[in-house]
């Protein structure tokens, strides 16, 4: 069993590879780095868990061109059932186009209906707190704009499309959308950074089980009472959600 994390040297800006090495440890899996010049192993070899954390925007940019190659490939593994998981900003990567404040576009894998709009002059700094089905999911936006659907926008994945999270506190794809995230069959992608999988012992159960594995979590115990007190903390209607 292995998990891929890709293009670490560029998409690792709040050290989310993390998230890929503690389901990787606690699996038996072998971790593998796969680097902006080459090819993915998800493309020749069965691969567990695909990962991309967050990036600059420069390493968005190096991401979207290493990655662009193999969007086919991706879109082969993702109709197998392959699993799959973009944090931060490694989610917009997967949209159609980012557009700055002076109305230039730039694209990116198209893979997903959405663009977002970009200014470097707005930063979103937030606590998160959401849904996955019955579980509750914690996290940070840390994001330079919004995301925004593109109705009727072609996507290549197979579908269903659906959303990935239901916001109960903070921005969704954008600060008036309640849904965050998308989610086609196994590939999942969130605007959620950080160290999402290590916080919520429920998603790490869940993706170890797409992965194949029924192992205990590393340090369950710890995991579970810092998750807890975290989902406690988000949901007290007197804490701000922007920082």
């Amino acid at each position: 069993m292995t998990v891929e994390i890709l293009y670490p040297e560029a998409m690792n800006l709040y050290g989310e590879q993390a998230n890929a090495m503690y389901l990787a440890k606690a699996a038996g899996a072998e971790l593998a780095l796969t680097h902006l010049y080459d090819r993915p192993l998800f493309t020749h070899e069965d691969v567990a868990l695909v990962y991309m954390g967050s990036g600059t925007w420069s390493g968005q940019q190096l991401a979207r061109d290493a990655l662009t190659p193999w969007v086919g490939e991706l879109i082969k593994r993702t109709e197998r059932g392959g699993a799959a998981l973009f944090t931060g900003s490694a989610f917009e990567v997967l949209g159609k186009y980012i557009q700055d404040e002076e109305g230039s576009c730039r694209p990116m894998l198209g893979l997903l209906p959405f663009y977002t709009d970009r200014s470097f002059l707005s930063r979103y700094n937030a606590i998160y707190l959401g849904k996955l089905g019955g579980e509750t999911i914690v996290g940070h936006k840390s994001q330079f704009g919004a995301s925004h659907l593109i109705p009727d926008a072609p996507c290549p994945l197979p579908m269903p499309l659906t959303f990935l999270f239901r916001t109960l506190r903070g921005a969704g794809l954008g600060p008036d959308t309640a849904w965050e995230g998308f989610r086609s069959k196994n590939l999942m992608a969130t605007a959620v950074s950080g160290p999402v999988v290590i916080q919520n012992p429920p998603f790490a159960r869940y993706l170890l089980a797409l992965m194949g594995s029924s192992a205990p979590l590393l340090c369950a115990d710890a995991a579970a009472a810092s998750y807890r007190v975290r989902v406690r903390e988000f949901s007290e209607p007197s804490r701000g959600v922007t920082y």
